[in-house]
């Protein structure tokens, strides 16, 4: 694995070129992998950064910063935002870049990435572990966010299938935030996608929950096409089911994958495992998208 270090909005990077793909790991902050591009396109970062959103919270000011972090859900204040700004563990092996967080004390927790080489040289296999640093249990889900550069278009597979001999059942689940208008204009409902147009214009915050047949999210920005995959599990979800999620807003679109809910032990450790995938698309696909 060929690793070097880069400057990137301020933030010292390790990149690290897997197959035909650059990823690049927040040193200071994080876990965060801020850095994500296609050596056919190595200065086009699909990744998004938002250095300049910020929150209040009662343990400090979190901010956004981008590109990709684990959360726990369900979500809660300040639990959810936990302040992400000091210096991570860095570890590399033959076909392993090891990114280990700061124990967050109060939230009992401690968060670790672990980039692997995926089966085709476009692919990368993310797991996402956070271990429970507690005396006794916890309950919460894993959940991976990700911001991606704006100007792009998300798309959540959301083909249906008979779930009784008769197909007389409900198969699917759609869910809105009280502050979603399902009339929003970024929304499009086709046969087999439900796609999230960004719009720089829209302010107004957005978001989405889906619980369909796959766990897949994909989008499409500066003629690559990006998809991240988790594994469906016949299991409890938060956010009333949801395993797939969308946020928008004018600076950033947000992909996000959950785990499904599960009681984690002292010491033990709840593992979400995201596959990510960079490929070129033709032009007139992204167009007519």
């Amino acid at each position: 694995m060929e690793t070097w270090e880069e400057s990137y909005e301020g933030h010292r990077l390790l990149k690290a070129r897997i197959g035909a793909l650059i990823v690049g790991v927040a040193l200071d902050i994080g876990p965060r992998i801020l850095w994500l591009s296609h050596v056919e396109k190595p200065g086009v970062n699909v990744f998004g950064y938002a250095g300049n959103v910020e929150l209040a919270t009662e343990d400090g000011v979190w901010r956004l910063y981008g590109g990709h972090r684990l959360w726990v859900a369900p979500e809660k204040k300040p639990r959810s935002y936990s302040i992400d700004d000091k210096p991570v563990n860095i570890r590399i092996t033959l076909d392993e870049l090891i990114v280990e967080g700061p124990i967050e004390q109060k939230n009992c927790v401690k968060k670790i990435f672990r980039v692997r080489p995926g089966s085709y040289p476009y692919e990368i296999i993310i797991h996402h572990e956070v271990v429970n640093i507690c005396r006794w249990p916890i309950r919460f889900a894993n959940w991976a966010i990700t911001v991606m550069r704006p100007g792009g278009v998300a798309y959540i597979p959301f083909k249906p299938a008979c779930v009784d001999r008769d197909c007389l059942l409900p198969d699917r689940v759609v869910v809105f935030w009280s502050y979603t208008d399902p009339r929003d204009p970024r929304l499009v409902y086709g046969s087999d996608f439900i796609v999230v147009k960004h719009d720089p214009g829209l302010r107004k915050p957005f978001k989405i929950g889906v619980k369909g047949h796959e766990a897949v999210v994909k989008y499409t920005v500066e003629g690559l096409e990006f998809a991240k995959e988790s594994l469906l599990e016949n299991a409890e979800y938060p956010d009333l089911g949801s395993n797939i999620e969308v946020y928008a807003n004018a600076e950033i679109v947000e992909l996000e994958t959950l785990g499904p809910l599960r009681t984690v032990g002292e010491g033990e450790i709840n593992i979400h495992v995201e596959k990510w995938r960079l490929v070129p698309v033709a032009a007139e696909k992204e167009l007519s998208n």
